[in-house]
């Protein structure tokens, strides 16, 4: 059964997640994600690290202070005690309407409204870093209505403060500032950078981390150089220039001569290769007139590079899954070359090596070629070209 955000909420971490996902809450299944792991954070942490919780800590620190004259207090003061708890989705009554999160300190709380869209749908605000263009534009009438339930929560939270004599400071998690300089601020693209740093950070904020990079709440065009880059720009266009060569010369040995549709020419294919650099791979790819796309190259993997071929599917379990499944389950001898089958995911049949492991061009090519041949054998590639009605090496195609 659906859960829904009016239903009793749910207890576990999974189910909030869902709740929020099925209802296309971005904004509280991010909030509710972050929560997660300083709650992790939380139940395992001790000594020294249990003052704040390791990433969070260091995220905080970095939050903007408001600009001079601001009624919104500095959220640093209670953000350098211990931090105890935190709530999400919190009720202020009084018709304040609902704190996406509250943090729990020993001296104080802070309050945070949490934004993942810019009103600028990809654009600049003043003294806000860039933001992806991807990322999900949050239209005026809802950035206004941000900027005013600011003002709200700061007028509730000084009304509670007066009664029970608790410190509290109000501020914005968001890409951007919503051109209020007024509240205290900080910006997803810190958490990522304190999950970057810290080598202690868990896998709940490590995937936080990259999910906020592939739901284009933050991007690293503005992030510091490092020294590893610094150094690496000749060896980047080396690698360019020996990888795109090879990812071409796989295409008129091994693709073209399969029947299957080809690249016009060398220029076309690396036109396509420059454009995918910023994903941090290269590849040729194929998927006119085939039953789901071919894709060979080379892509990074946790800081290393490797030669991949792979067969995806667009449509999640669709008929392209279908009948690769059985052509998989019917080829042992796949399995056992290395080639994985991912069900679930649209690579649903990938084969990788380590770059360094295939030594040079001569070396590479042997891989792809022998790639490309357990394919044929097992019929990977009569699956391919079936919608087409083309068989195995059949006639080269030029279209492009």
């Amino acid at each position: 059964m659906a859960l829904r955000p009016w239903t009793p909420s749910p207890d576990s971490t999974l189910g909030k997640l869902y709740m929020w996902a099925h209802a296309g809450g971005h904004e509280n299944f991010c909030t509710e994600a972050l929560a997660a792991a300083v709650r992790l954070d939380l139940s395992v942490s001790s000594g020294a690290q249990a003052r704040r919780g390791s990433v969070l800590a260091e995220a905080l620190a970095r939050t903007s202070d408001p600009s001079p004259g601001s009624s919104f207090p500095s959220p640093l003061p209670i953000a350098r005690s211990r931090l105890i708890g935190l709530e999400t989705q919190v009720p202020l009554g009084e018709g304040s309407g609902t704190l996406d999160m509250r943090l729990d300190f020993e001296a104080g709380q802070l309050w945070i409204e949490v934004k993942t869209g810019s009103p600028e749908g990809g654009g600049r605000l003043d003294g806000d870093p860039a933001i992806d263009p991807g990322t999900r534009l949050l239209d005026q009438a809802e950035a206004a209505l941000a900027r005013r339930q600011l003002d709200v929560y700061a007028k509730r939270a000084q009304a509670v403060t007066r009664v029970d004599h608790r410190p509290r400071a109000v501020m914005l998690l968001g890409p951007t500032r919503l051109g209020r300089h007024d509240v205290p601020w900080l910006p997803w693209s810190i958490i990522r950078e304190a999950v970057q740093r810290r080598v202690e950070a868990g896998p709940a904020w490590r995937d936080l981390a990259t999910y906020l990079e592939e739901s284009g709440v933050i991007n690293d065009e503005d992030d510091p150089f490092r020294s590893a880059e610094a150094a690496s720009l000749g060896a980047a266009a080396g690698m360019y220039r020996k990888a795109a060569t090879i990812i071409w010369d796989v295409h008129e040995r091994e693709v073209r001569p399969r029947g299957i549709a080809a690249w016009k020419s060398k220029a076309f294919l690396i036109n396509a290769i420059s454009n995918q650099i910023d994903r941090a791979e290269m590849s040729g790819f194929v998927d006119s007139g085939l039953l789901a796309p071919l894709w060979w190259g080379i892509a990074d993997h946790d800081g290393e590079a490797w030669w991949v071929v792979r067969v995806r599917d667009r449509k999640l379990g669709g008929p392209a899954t279908a009948s690769l499944r059985a052509t998989w389950s019917g080829s042992p001898d796949l399995a056992t070359a290395g080639w994985r089958w991912q069900e679930g995911l649209q690579e649903v049949l990938t084969k990788t090596v380590r770059v360094i492991e295939t030594r040079d061009r001569d070396g590479a090519l042997r891989w792809f070629s022998q790639a490309f041949g357990e394919l044929d054998a097992a019929g990977v590639i009569d699956v391919l070209l079936k919608r087409a009605g083309k068989r195995s090496f059949g006639p080269t195609s030029a279209d492009g």
